[in-house]
């Protein structure tokens, strides 16, 4: 066995950074059974049941009212963030689903995130109301934003079936090491844009946060030590993080 490999193998077994609700060691688990699966289960009607929360709170849609774009904009990009979110558990996703995960992030977090949209909505001032035109430009960001993550992770899913020892690095990954981080920040951040921002803007900060602070260093570390050498080689190449070109 690879020195190099050999080292990283027994970091990754005595070490174990955490990210709120992952750490390494539940990266390196695997689990994809039939209790996981339920699992998975629950965390689509979990999603649901956020958007349908939304929709509660803004009500009927009323073409004459000033903020009608801005609500079929955030509705637009509840729903399709929401089948995302869906997808990527169903298909892309292939790690153990954990309670804490379930419990917090899409019993508690999600539902008071697409709350607090909502009622930014209702309260949202006509001069900070985004017009036919804005809705349509935030919209098709928002699009090519999930289109592009959604995209790079189908990738890095048909590499790893048959290249499971080595680093995806193609497609957006050769722009920065966190491509699909970048992208799920832009779209939280659009959400709370259009939802008139102050208040709208802190579920996209409490995402930006823990992403950059808490899942980033965590991610680096898990594949510094699952990969070793061949994970070294690929962010002496990308030597962006987060932002391409940039950092």
């Amino acid at each position: 066995m690879d020195k190099s490999l050999f080292l990283s193998c027994e970091m990754a077994e005595f070490s174990n950074v955490s990210a709120w609700f992952l750490d390494t060691q539940s990266r390196h688990d695997k689990t994809d059974d039939l209790e996981n699966n339920f699992r998975k289960g629950v965390k689509a009607i979990a999603c649901l049941l956020s958007f349908q929360l939304l929709l509660r709170i803004l009500g009927p849609m009323d073409v004459t009212n000033e903020s009608y774009f801005a609500r079929r904009s955030c509705v637009a990009m509840g729903a399709l963030y929401l089948a995302k979110t869906a997808l990527q558990t169903a298909v892309l996703t292939k790690r153990r689903i954990y309670l804490i995960e379930l419990c917090i992030e899409f019993g508690i977090l999600w539902p008071a995130s697409f709350a607090l949209f909502g009622i930014c909505l209702n309260h949202l001032q006509i001069e900070h109301t985004c017009k036919r035109d804005s809705s349509i430009y935030i919209l098709t960001i928002f699009v090519f934003a999930l289109g592009s993550q959604l995209y790079n992770e189908y990738r890095r899913k048909i590499y790893k079936e048959t290249n499971a020892n080595r680093v995806f690095t193609e497609a957006g990954f050769k722009l920065c090491r966190h491509i699909n981080y970048l992208c799920e920040i832009i779209m939280v951040f659009l959400m709370g844009y259009i939802c008139g921002g102050g208040l709208a803007f802190i579920p996209p900060f409490l995402v930006a946060f823990r992403m950059v602070c808490l899942s980033i260093p965590e991610l680096e570390y898990y594949m510094r030590v699952t990969y070793g050498e061949d994970w070294i080689t690929y962010t002496k190449k990308t030597k962006t993080i987060l932002i391409p070109y940039i950092g």
